[in-house]
């Protein structure tokens, strides 16, 4: 039997270290009697996609993102609407794209995976033609995407040590919206357009989102008084934000957002995208490996 490429792209500065053990763990897990294996490192911002448009022109069979959200957003860019199927080895902050497909943290088994081969067609999007898998955004999270990449070190408690900074002084904004051509006005603390639940860490932004029904879920967080801020948290922790009072929700296959504000996030990486974003599902055009 002819062995499949498989090509490992490694973030070496994501989340907290793990992935540097990444090699050793390949090595006693991945069945090599399936898989020819191969090594790559990125050195900078969209190193990842470069790699993985290399490994498309080479019909490279499968490509490992090895990294937090932002790394499987730069390898996810270069193989929607390809033969290449995506694995997801999560050594990131949050995760989010892992955990909602249920991919164990745990290295070993994570890896494991792989030698299944088994998969799943899923819908990615794209804002104003950038591609994501997860989730685009508006307001307080881009903020703090914005914020959380100024950081040296990264991880879980440096989220939580931002939010709970700027929590209190974020001001809400209007935004305008179009979805699926209905017109809308609201005042929002963020506005979240998800391919996916969650940003990560189990914090469920769009409960009911389900990566392969070719519907976008928009979940609208409006202005709340202080007292209802615990009730809130909780809600998007135990899957329930969707049936808060301040939360309006959508399905859609497109939504025009016009924001007063150019800083956005996709997959909880920063970007100026303006103060109009195009947003629009892209129905079932990235294959992923799944347990």
């Amino acid at each position: 039997m002819k062995k499949q490429t498989l090509v490992f792209i490694i973030n070496p500065i994501s989340g907290l270290g793990r992935q540097k053990k990444i090699e050793s763990l390949v090595d006693q897990v991945i069945d090599k009697k399936i898989f020819e294996i191969k090594f790559k490192y990125t050195n900078a911002p969209k190193d990842a996609t470069r790699i993985a448009e290399e490994c498309v022109k080479e019909n490279v069979a499968f490509v490992v993102a090895v990294g937090g959200d932002g790394t499987v957003n730069e390898v996810a860019c270069a193989l929607i609407n390809t033969d290449v199927k995506l694995a997801i080895i999560p050594t990131g902050s949050g995760n989010g794209i892992a955990r909602h497909l249920k991919i164990p943290m745990n290295l070993t088994k994570s890896l494991a995976l792989i030698n299944f081969r088994k998969k799943l067609t899923i819908d990615t999007a794209k804002v104003n033609n950038i591609p994501f898998v997860m989730i685009a955004g508006c307001g307080f999270d881009a903020f703090i995407a914005h914020e959380f990449s100024k950081l040296k070190t990264r991880g879980l408690s440096g989220y939580i040590k931002l939010i709970s900074k700027h929590f209190f002084q974020y001001k809400h904004d209007n935004y305008k919206l179009s979805i699926d051509g209905e017109t809308l006005e609201k005042e929002a603390f963020l506005i979240a357009v998800a391919n996916c639940s969650q940003f990560g860490n189990n914090a469920y932004i769009a409960p009911e989102a389900i990566i392969d029904d070719q519907l976008l879920n928009v979940t609208i967080l409006k202005r709340f008084p202080l007292w209802s801020i615990g009730n809130i948290i909780i809600k998007l922790f135990n899957k329930k934000l969707h049936l808060s009072k301040y939360t309006e929700t959508y399905t859609c296959k497109s939504i025009k957002i016009t924001q007063n504000n150019p800083i956005s996030q996709i997959d909880g990486e920063p970007i100026n995208a303006g103060e109009e974003l195009n947003i629009e599902i892209c129905p079932l055009s990235l294959s992923v490996l799944i347990p």
